[in-house]
């Protein structure tokens, strides 16, 4: 009975190492007062296009399609005394005004220890049916946003990971 108890043992602790990636095994972007933890499998680009901090292109899981998932980070200053709040409703009326077709389908407070602004929405953009999570965060007169964009038809294939790596980030 002890020998079956120590292999049930033995089993379910392997299967949790195997199961788990830790993003202690990632990659880590530190620059310019923010810091993001990445898969391998995620490409890093910080060449500034579109005004962005860094892009993360997601893989591409034997897609046919030509859009690549992507995870971008960018930050603005903001003018004094400007909140979370006021900024977070600034830009989802801008959403619904720039993006004709949009819909907002979740909005929310997130009380964390860096507190933010969750919203999910989906537009087209380009011919294609977009899916898009943000965090919105704002810490020291600076807004940072934290965009995924991904087809509708992948955007749950990648939600779990991207809410990983979102969890990572952290002004410093």
């Amino acid at each position: 009975m002890k020998k079956v108890l120590i292999l049930a043992i033995a089993a379910v602790l392997s299967l949790s190492i195997v199961g788990c990636e830790s993003a202690n095994d990632w990659n880590v972007y530190s620059k310019n007062g923010i810091e993001i933890q990445y898969p391998d499998e995620w490409n890093l680009d910080t060449t500034n296009t579109y005004g962005t901090d860094l892009i993360l292109f997601g893989p591409d899981l034997g897609k046919v399609d030509e859009f690549y998932e992507n995870i971008n980070v960018l930050s603005q200053d903001l003018p004094e005394n400007m909140g979370l709040k006021e900024y977070s409703s600034i830009s989802k009326s801008q959403i619904e005004e720039f993006m004709p077709g949009s819909e907002v389908i979740e909005f929310e407070d997130v009380d964390a220890e860096l507190p933010y602004q969750h919203i999910v929405y989906t537009g087209p953009m380009e011919g294609r049916d977009l899916e898009y999570m943000q965090r919105y965060i704002v810490k020291n007169n600076r807004a940072y946003v934290l965009t995924f964009t991904a087809t509708q038809e992948n955007f749950d294939l990648y939600k779990e990971e991207v809410n990983k790596i979102f969890d990572t980030f952290e002004i410093r």
